[in-house]
């Protein structure tokens, strides 16, 4: 895209970086460690649309009946994915201009956002100007706790209708 038809952004993006994570979810191919429990996931319902987080929140069933045979680095890969990918339909679908930006970054464009832990959960969160913030990968966590009270598409559902 040329440079002039980019809207400014005054914090770093990391979109691209957490779109390429999102991805993963999608296709492994290439990544250091596969996406646990793969077999529960068919990329061809992954299209980045709202409707695509129900198959996402269905993986995230199996992944909780699971989830104790997984190792922490397999544990956080499920976060950062899964919490990517629901990122991403956000941000692709949604009529404001969402990027990515880091923990440290947002604690930077809102001192309260410090008020949260610094973890896999937040490490990376969507943000459209001037202080909106969304914690998808927050919402993985959440859901492989709770169960599905607090799905993706709920997350999602409730970003669209409340920001849009």
């Amino acid at each position: 895209m040329l440079n002039f038809l980019k809207k400014k952004r005054g914090y770093e993006n990391v979109t691209e970086t957490v779109a390429a994570i999102a991805q993963f979810l999608i296709d492994d191919t290439g990544s250091d460690l596969p996406t646990p429990f793969s077999e529960f996931l068919d990329p061809n319902k992954l299209n980045y649309s709202l409707d695509s987080l129900k198959h996402v929140d269905s993986y995230l069933d199996h992944v909780r009946k699971k989830r104790k045979s997984l190792s922490d680095e397999q544990f956080t890969k499920v976060i950062l994915r899964c919490g990517a990918y629901c990122g991403e339909v956000i941000r692709k679908n949604s009529k404001k201009d969402f990027y990515w930006i880091t923990y440290d970054t947002a604690a930077q464009a809102d001192p309260r956002v410090r008020n949260f832990e610094k973890s896999t959960y937040t490490f990376y969160i969507l943000f459209s100007e001037p202080q909106n913030f969304s914690f998808p990968l927050a919402k993985v966590g959440k859901y492989l706790d709770n169960g599905p009270g607090d799905s993706l598409w709920g997350l999602a559902s409730m970003v669209f209708q409340e920001r849009n």
